[in-house]
C-alpha cells in the first residue's frame, strides 16, 4: 500500500491536534471524565468524509496516550481503545448513515464510550457501574453535546478552508 506526502502531512497533523488536546485534557483533569474534545477533530473528519483518516487519527491518538501514560497495553490501554473504537463506529455510522450532525453523533458516542469505560470498571471493580451509571450518563450528554458543538464550530469556521491556495479565511 502506497501512501502520499499530502496523507501523511494530514495525518501529522490532525493526530497531533487529537492528541495535544488529549494530552492537555489529561493533565487537567486525571480521571476518566473528560470533556474528549480530540473527539470533535475527529467528527470534523468524519463530516469531511475523511472516514479513513479519522479512524487512523482515533488508533494514533490511543497509542500515544498509552505510551504516554505509562498503560500501554495494560487494563486502562483496552479499555480506553475499545471505548475508543465504540465511540468512533458511533460516530461514523450516525453520520455516513444516518446523516445526523455533530451534535446528534457525538452524544451517543460519548455515552458509548463511557458505558465501555464502565463495563471495564465493574470487571475489575465489582458493583461500581450501577452506582456511577445514571452520573456518568448525564456526563455523557453533557460532554456529547460540549464536543459536537466544538466540532460544528471548527466545521463552520473552516468551511473556506482551500489547501490548493496558500489562502485561509475564517467566518464566523
Amino acid at each position: 500500500m502506497k501512501i502520499g506526502l499530502g496523507k501523511i502531512i494530514e495525518l501529522s497533523v490532525f493526530s497531533s491536534l487529537v492528541v495535544s488536546l488529549h494530552t492537555i485534557e489529561s493533565f487537567l483533569n486525571p480521571t476518566f471524565f473528560k470533556i474528549g474534545l480530540g473527539n470533535a477533530v475527529v467528527l470534523y473528519l468524519i463530516l469531511n468524509r475523511r472516514t479513513s483518516t479519522a479512524l487512523i487519527t482515533t488508533l494514533l491518538k490511543i497509542a500515544a496516550y498509552g505510551f504516554l501514560s505509562g498503560s500501554f497495553l495494560s487494563p486502562v490501554f483496552f479499555a480506553v481503545l475499545f471505548a475508543s473504537i465504540s465511540s468512533f463506529t458511533l460516530m461514523a455510522v450516525f453520520i455516513r448513515v444516518l446523516k445526523t450532525g455533530p451534535i446528534g453523533a457525538s452524544i451517543p458516542a460519548s455515552c458509548a464510550h463511557n458505558l465501555v469505560i464502565l463495563l471495564f470498571a465493574e470487571i475489575l471493580i465489582r458493583g461500581i457501574t450501577s452506582s456511577l451509571f445514571p452520573f456518568v450518563f448525564a456526563f455523557s450528554v453533557l460532554t456529547g453535546f460540549i464536543t459536537g458543538w466544538a466540532a460544528f464550530i471548527s466545521l463552520k469556521t473552516l468551511k473556506n478552508l482551500d489547501t490548493k491556495k496558500d489562502e485561509y479565511k475564517i467566518t464566523f
